[in-house]
């Protein structure tokens, strides 16, 4: 198929990971988009702007891409970042997913594109957020469904390193509650907390840990969530929507905690409940078997296959 795809960010971001995945499924893709990755050039960088620029929000005229490109099987935006405009006048399915943000009929950059008449456009909508949905319901939506984010394991791979951190925690430390947890377990193990996403350096970070705390803000199912298993981490995380439904059982595929003093007194128990090999046999049981599910069903190709078997395409 020929499909279009719009979406803004480089290639640690799902929108690119299910490019590269469809590409190898076999299908022609048209992105557009300008990237916050300098390495990753569009097909389309350039946007149609609609009165004013909205800070990193882009939008794009679908009747002049398609006049430029002509007609797709497909068009798939992923939010946020950009916006098709004027989708009726493609004569095919279409879809959105939404990472960050609520879908809001009142949502600005939604208001912009005409609102719930915008919304009434788009064929299916998808969400990362599982706990969501019962707001979309609420306002009137049915057309929408929980798409969880996902690993790549041609990005995240399990090195094998020396394990010399208790604690290994990789990405966004700005919010709040993760923050508060985060000084909590500096202030009690050897923990190396970092912010890069470079895969070579994430690997090998993650490859170093003894564990690897994770928390989904306000119980998001994170990236990290998928990414961890794929390296073959063994993950302390706090219990996130949509976990249960997916099969990921507390301390089958990782281990989960809710509190404080609950997140101390389990880690406590996988670094210092018994002698070392015990310990790392225990965490590597439970690292591995994480992974097994990870790998076998929740791959930023499973994501693909899914996207399309929804909008009747496959």
């Amino acid at each position: 198929m020929r499909i279009l795809m719009g979406f803004r960010y480089g290639n640690i971001g799902p929108a690119d990971r299910v490019k590269y995945a469809l590409k190898k499924m076999g299908h022609e893709v048209i992105a557009v988009g300008p990237s916050t990755d300098p390495v990753v050039r569009q097909d389309l960088e350039e946007p149609d702007i609609l009165e004013s620029q909205d800070a990193g929000i882009y939008y794009y005229d679908t009747k002049k891409i398609i006049d430029k490109f002509g007609q797709f099987d497909f068009i798939l935006q992923v939010e946020p970042g950009t916006y098709f405009y004027n989708l009726d006048t493609a004569k095919c399915p279409n879809a959105i997913w939404v990472i960050d943000t609520l879908l809001l009929q009142n949502n600005p950059f939604i208001q912009r594109m005409g609102g719930g008449e915008y919304i009434d456009q788009l064929g299916r909508i998808f969400t990362s957020k599982y706990n969501h949905i019962p707001q979309y319901h609420e306002w009137g939506i049915k057309h929408v469904s929980h798409l969880p984010l996902a690993c790549d394991p041609d990005m995240h791979k399990e090195v094998k390193a020396e394990r010399v951190y208790d604690i290994v925690f990789l990405g966004n430390t700005t919010y709040e509650e993760r923050g508060h947890f985060l000084d909590l377990l500096r202030s009690k193990y050897n923990t190396f907390i970092g912010t890069g996403f470079i895969f070579d350096f994430y690997c090998s970070k993650v490859a170093q840990a003894k564990i690897c705390f994770n928390h989904g803000h306000v119980g998001e199912m994170n990236m990290r969530f998928f990414e961890l298993m794929a390296m073959g981490a063994f993950q302390i995380c706090n219990i996130v929507h949509g976990q249960e439904l997916l099969g990921f059982e507390d301390r089958i595929h990782l281990v989960n905690y809710i509190s404080d003093e609950d997140l101390i007194n389990t880690i406590g128990e996988f670094l210092h409940g018994g002698d070392e090999p015990f310990l790392v046999e225990k965490r590597s049981k439970i690292a591995q078997t994480g992974k097994q599910k990870a790998l076998a069903g929740h791959t930023y190709q499973h994501r693909a296959e899914e996207i399309l078997e929804v909008c009747g395409l496959c």
